[in-house]
C-alpha cells in the first residue's frame, strides 16, 4: 500500500481537490498492488465512502450489505470478518483498467486478483462525508462549551 499517492501526482491531487470541492469534505488516495492469485485485505467495511479505480490487471470484488442495522453508515471501520459472518455477496464484479467501483461506507468488501501471473494495481479514493445530524450537534455543543470556558474561569479549572 502506498498512502497519500496524491502527493506524488499533480493530476491525482487535482482530482482529489475537485472531489473535495464537490462533496464538501476531505479526500485521500492510496494505491494497492496485489500479486497475482492473491487477496488484498480480509472482508471488512470502511467508515468512509470509497471509489475504487482499477489501473492495471484485474481484480474480482465481492460486495456485501452492512451485516446489521448498527453497521449502516458507521463512524468507525470494522474488524476483519470471516466468510461465515458475511453470507453471500450482493454483487461480484471484475474490475479491469479504467473501471470504477463505488463502495458506500458500511458495505463489506473483499478483492482478489483474477489473472495468474499478472498483479493488480488499483487506487482507493476515499471521501469522508461527515455531514450528519450527530456531527452538527457535536460541533454546536463543542462550540458552546468552548465559548463558556472562554468566559468563565471556573470552566477552565
Amino acid at each position: 500500500c502506498v498512502c497519500w499517492t496524491q502527493r506524488q501526482s499533480p493530476a491525482l491531487a487535482g482530482l482529489l481537490s475537485t472531489l473535495e470541492e464537490h462533496f464538501c469534505c476531505g479526500a485521500g488516495c492510496n494505491a494497492y498492488l496485489t500479486p497475482s492469485s492473491n487477496q488484498g485485505f480480509a472482508p471488512h467495511y470502511d467508515d468512509v465512502d470509497v471509489f475504487v479505480l482499477q489501473v492495471e490487471g484485474a481484480k474480482e470484488w465481492r460486495v456485501y450489505p452492512p451485516p446489521s442495522a448498527e453497521d449502516v453508515l458507521p463512524f468507525t471501520s470494522s474488524v476483519d470478518f470471516d466468510e461465515t459472518q458475511i453470507g453471500e455477496p450482493m454483487e461480484v464484479l471484475t474490475l479491469r483498467p479504467g473501471d470504477l467501483l463505488y463502495l458506500p461506507r458500511g458495505y463489506v468488501h473483499q478483492a482478489k486478483t483474477v489473472s495468474v501471473g499478472t498483479p493488480s494495481l488499483h487506487l482507493t479514493i476515499s471521501i469522508s462525508r461527515r455531514h450528519t445530524y450527530r456531527d452538527l450537534i457535536e460541533l454546536a455543543v463543542r462550540g458552546a462549551i468552548d465559548a463558556a470556558a472562554a468566559m468563565n474561569a471556573e470552566w477552565r479549572r
